[in-house]
């Protein structure tokens, strides 16, 4: 027994879906997501806790604790604690 043959309609019908799927796919300009002025607020406070962190671990050696961050200038403590950095 034979396969039978497939229908030659359906085959360049199905050929032109995956070329035109594929175009678009690759034509579609990319946009960057756009980000809300509170989750702009938290990236920011987020890159300045941690230069915060990298400069306490070049100058002292080690990673901060939750006592070194309580002892930070206000404005980091502020920033962990919004943060969550104290796991509350």
């Amino acid at each position: 027994m034979t396969n039978p043959s497939p229908n030659p309609t359906l085959t360049v019908a199905l050929a032109l879906a995956l070329t035109l799927a594929l175009a678009l796919t690759l034509s579609r300009p990319k946009l960057a997501p756009a980000i809300t002025a509170s989750e702009k607020w938290i990236d920011d406070n987020f890159l300045r806790l941690q230069a915060w962190r990298k400069d306490f671990e070049k100058s002292q050696g080690r990673e901060p604790t939750t006592a070194d961050i309580t002892l930070a200038d206000p404005e980091i403590l502020g920033i962990a604690r919004r943060l969550g950095a104290f796991g509350l």
